[in-house]
Order: C-alpha cells, then sequence, then structure tokens
C-alpha cells in the first residue's frame, strides 16, 4: 500500500528545498513531466525552477555575449534550461556550493540558487568549478495555490538530491525522482493525502 502524500497545514512548514515532480496526469500540459526545483515556499507563495527541460538553441556562449561579457568559457559546458513560464529571459544559476550565499535565493542542503551574474562571471573566468546549471525563466504559485495542486495530485514533492539535480541526465530526471518514491510508477494516485 502506497503511503499517502502529507500536506502540513503549518504555515512554518515549506517546500523549499525539495523536487517538485509532475504526475503522470498532467499529459499535455506545460508541465508535463517537469521536475521543479523548489527555492522559495513561504506563506506568500512558492517560486521553483524546472530542471529538466533545455533550452533548445542556445548556447552559454549565447548567454555571455547578450550580458557583454568576453566569452572565455572554453570547452567547458553549462546546462541551459527553461526554468518555467514567468521572465523567461531573467536567469538564475543553480550550483552545489555556498559560493555568493549573502545573494542567494536560497540555500538549503548542498543546493543553492541565485541570479548574481557573479556566479557566472565566476564560472566563466574558471574560479568558480562547482556543479551548476543556468535557467532561463520560473515557476510560480500565488499563496497557496501550490499546495491545493499537490491536494489535487498534479504534484508529488520527493526530496531534492545533488545526483537528480545536477548528474543525471535530463530526459532522466523525472524518472529518478518518481523512483525515489520507493514505488511503482503505476501505483501512484491522484488522490493526496491531509495532515
Amino acid at each position: 500500500m502506497i503511503k499517502p502524500i502529507l500536506i502540513s497545514k503549518d504555515p512554518t512548514d515549506t517546500l523549499a528545498g525539495h523536487l517538485l515532480v509532475a504526475a503522470p496526469q498532467l499529459e499535455g500540459d506545460y508541465f508535463k513531466r517537469s521536475v521543479i526545483y523548489i527555492a522559495e515556499h513561504n506563506k506568500e507563495g512558492a517560486m521553483g525552477i524546472i530542471i529538466n527541460s533545455a533550452v533548445e538553441n542556445v548556447s552559454i556562449n549565447d548567454i555571455l555575449a547578450q550580458l557583454d561579457l568576453p566569452i572565455r568559457a572554453g570547452d567547458r559546458k553549462m546546462p541551459i534550461l527553461s526554468g518555467g513560464p514567468i521572465e523567461p529571459y531573467r536567469g538564475f544559476i543553480i550550483h552545489n556550493s555556498s559560493h555568493l550565499q549573502e545573494t542567494a535565493i536560497s540555500d538549503r542542503d548542498g543546493i543553492t540558487v541565485t541570479a548574481n551574474a557573479a556566479v557566472l562571471t565566476g564560472w566563466m573566468e574558471g574560479t568558480f568549478t562547482a556543479k551548476s546549471l543556468l535557467a532561463l525563466g520560473y515557476a510560480g504559485w500565488s499563496p497557496g495555490q501550490l499546495e491545493s495542486e499537490i491536494e489535487e495530485g498534479s504534484w508529488v514533492v520527493v526530496g531534492a538530491t545533488p545526483t537528480i539535480v545536477f548528474d543525471a541526465p535530463l530526459e532522466a530526471r523525472w524518472d529518478l525522482a518518481i523512483a525515489s518514491l520507493g514505488f511503482e510508477l503505476g501505483n501512484l494516485s491522484s488522490v493526496a493525502g491531509h495532515a
């Protein structure tokens, strides 16, 4: 028997630092098979970044040129992802160190999210060598909206791991996140539990 996904009603609880995984029934939706790293979640709403959707035909050199930064990336690569439908030209860097922690949007369990261009500059110059990815745009929810969507069964919440966020191929992240639940996908019900 599958244990239900519990949604706490305590306003101090947060889903920040977790992964939001699209439930199978989101067929045809913008978020179909999305894995979203939740950077912020509080009583004012939530903000997350899709970590398994590549931006086609855009390279790190294109981004550096657009920011008028010298292109010195060499043969180093940084994945460019479509982070969500909101502000698709705003960039966020997700990385696995506390570099520039004081300007971070989120810093939880070894995964940091920042919009500070200094991280990108440090990566370009080779002084910042952490695993990292660049996402354009983000997903957002108004107060209570995310909780309602989870209760309706649109999303499954799983723990974020550096392996899923940084190491797994983009096309495998949804399957790995679902597998981390410890049960077969066919057993996933759209009915959620409540605390």
